[in-house]
């Protein structure tokens, strides 16, 4: 589930309606502003919704090197975040994170943001053998170190099964379908 950076008592009703995950960013007029903005709304989600998993986008800026990345997320969870997404995050940061206690909620298959922008926007992934053999090294590799739970998006329903059933740590899937252990709604999709 993902409200971005709605009002906080959209988490609050998203908590209230037994929601398990939220998944945010934080409001701002450029990406500089939500970066700061981020401890605070952190606190706010938290404040009006205390039992919610509280996912925490983080901007990559946030996690150039795994020193920053770690000082980032340790200050999110400070603030009450129960974990972090650091969208696309390489290898040894993601070890570094968890190594030092850092709970990363991550992300497979097509990429949010303009992140999509190098791939011609968001398109379906993993539509051939070796995409789909791409896709699951990725997410079996991003468990081996240390990813405490991934949404897979946009993959066709044969990958999704795969995957979930392969790892042992929980996929969450949104627009991908398939035998995930949840699906995740993304609030711009319901309401058009």
């Amino acid at each position: 589930y993902c409200p971005a950076n709605l009002d906080p008592y959209w988490t609050m009703a998203a908590e209230m309606a037994g929601v398990d995950i939220v998944r945010y960013t934080a409001p701002g007029e450029n990406i500089e502003h939500r970066i700061a903005n981020l401890p605070w709304w952190t606190r706010e989600l938290r404040r009006v919704a205390q039992f919610v998993h509280l996912n925490g986008v983080m901007q990559t800026p946030q996690f150039a090197n795994k020193y920053k990345a770690l000082e980032n997320a340790s200050i999110l969870m400070a603030e009450g975040a129960d974990s972090v997404l650091p969208m696309g995050v390489n290898l040894k940061t993601l070890k570094y994170l968890a190594d030092n206690h850092i709970v990363v909620f991550g992300h497979v298959g097509a990429l949010s943001g303009w992140q999509t922008a190098k791939h011609g926007g968001y398109k379906r992934c993993g539509q051939t053998a070796e995409a789909a053999m791409e896709i699951y090294r990725q997410a079996y590799e991003y468990q081996e170190n240390g990813m405490m739970g991934m949404t897979i998006e946009l993959t066709p329903r044969e990958v999704t099964d795969a995957i979930a059933k392969k790892l042992h740590v929980p996929v969450v899937a949104v627009a991908a379908g398939g035998a995930a252990d949840g699906s995740e709604l993304v609030h711009f999709d319901l309401f058009g």
